[in-house]
């Protein structure tokens, strides 16, 4: 069945004629042939509108464009909620897929609601700057993911996935608008027929200035350390994503997912955390007491948990 089974790839573009082209024809190029592409176009003015018209006449490609700017993630749900096919890929419009990666998805997702891959990071040019995103970046959920992953930080990045129309069905519409589609989702997958990880780079992940969402990988590691725990700037803009981080746990717990005791407690532990950081004036948790509710989690669960904390101490001795 599988190998019969349409598979719709859905794209969000926004002002992205400069890679657009490279990225449709790899996806057109697939080993696998039983695809439709999907793209919602958030009002592009730069010419993504013409070169999806263009593949559109070669290629059949379906495309709309918004009649108001959506957003990056909600536009990748609108992309999403028009797509057919019996599972959904995600493409964004920027990288260079490899010649089998549909094909690799497909042939390992067995009965999982979800399956994401690792992938090659290149620069503008297309340029190798590493052979493995996960081993890359810190923050890349692999292998058998649990809750905790999710909850403490650990990303599943939707350009790699491929996941179900039955987890569609389930996860949208997206819930709140605290909630990023690639977050979402696996957690969602996560609360189905689980995820699976293959560990095998299926594509190239362009790493330019125009990355909405990039890989973060242009520091080495020992000023990535200091500019998290020592830099203002830095500390600054980690309070601005803790409280981000924040409202959505507590919109999760709002969520009619079927959330077990085990997981509501992970989502109390974190929103522990991050109450210490963000108003210490309204919780009675002190530091000794926030790092034994969280020492299962630090460092082996999460690099920026752990990161969190030393800062902390070190800032304050």
């Amino acid at each position: 069945m599988k190998n019969n089974s349409l598979i719709s790839v859905a794209i969000a573009t926004y002002n992205g004629a400069g890679f657009l082209r490279q990225q449709l024809d790899s996806i057109y190029s697939q080993s696998y042939s039983n695809i439709e592409v999907i793209v919602t176009d958030d009002r592009s003015n730069d010419g993504t509108a013409e070169i999806l018209e263009e593949y559109k006449k070669k290629h059949g490609l379906m495309y709309a464009i918004n009649p108001t700017n959506l957003g990056f993630s909600k536009n990748f749900e609108k992309a999403i909620s028009l797509c057919s096919g019996d599972y959904i890929a995600l493409a964004d419009q920027d990288d260079i897929w490899k010649k089998d990666k549909l094909e690799k998805l497909i042939n390992n997702i067995g009965n999982h609601s979800l399956i994401y891959s690792d992938a090659v990071l290149t620069n503008e040019k297309n340029e190798i700057i590493h052979t493995s995103f996960k081993n890359k970046c810190n923050d890349i959920a692999e292998g058998d993911c649990c809750f905790c992953d999710f909850i403490f930080k650990k990303n599943i990045y939707g350009c790699t996935m491929m996941f179900t129309m039955e987890l569609v069905e389930q996860a949208l519409p997206i819930p709140s608008t605290y909630f990023q589609h690639d977050w979402w989702l696996p957690i969602v997958a996560h609360k189905m027929d689980g995820i699976k990880y293959l560990d095998k780079p299926l594509m190239s992940y362009r790493q330019h200035s125009s990355n909405n969402i990039g890989a973060k990988v242009s520091q080495g590691k020992v000023a990535r350390v200091y500019n998290y725990i020592l830099c203002p700037d830095h500390r600054n803009d980690r309070n601005q994503r803790r409280e981000k981080r924040y409202h959505l746990l507590k919109e999760l717990l709002e969520t009619d997912l079927n959330l077990s005791d085990e997981e509501l407690e992970i989502i109390k532990s974190a929103l522990n955390y991050y109450e210490y950081f963000l108003y210490p004036q309204k919780t009675d948790i002190n530091f000794c007491k926030l790092v034994n509710n969280l020492k299962k989690f630090i460092y082996e669960k999460d690099y920026f948990l752990f990161m969190d904390i030393l800062g902390h101490a070190i800032c304050k001795s």
